[in-house]
């Protein structure tokens, strides 16, 4: 599975305008953690895809929150800065909480 992925990733970037762009570091990302969410959401070990399902739900919690107009404020580009930087702290400290207590 890990060489599928890495497969296409490295054709996809081959393809790439800007080889130093988002899209570039986009696909060094993905190539690094497709593998283990792939490993985690569809091995067989019952831990692991507990957590992922964790990530993946935080993701979700953490792109919510950054839309709801209740909880990030857009009235300008400090304030929306400030409300996105303060969900995602927020949200890594849960993630980061979690890791430590699954991994020890």
């Amino acid at each position: 599975m890990s060489n599928a992925i890495w497969s296409l990733i490295t054709i996809k970037r081959r393809m790439l305008n800007n080889p130093d762009g988002f899209l570039a570091k986009f696909y060094n990302l993905s190539s690094a953690m497709s593998p283990a969410l792939c490993w985690g959401f569809l091995g067989p070990r019952e831990d692991l895809r507990k957590l992922c399902y964790y990530f993946k739900d935080n993701v979700i919690k953490v792109l919510r929150n950054i839309f709801d107009l209740s909880i990030t404020r857009y009235s300008n580009k400090e304030d929306l800065g400030d409300d996105i930087l303060a969900t995602i702290r927020d949200n890594a400290m849960m993630v980061d909480a979690q890791l430590h207590t699954a991994l020890v």
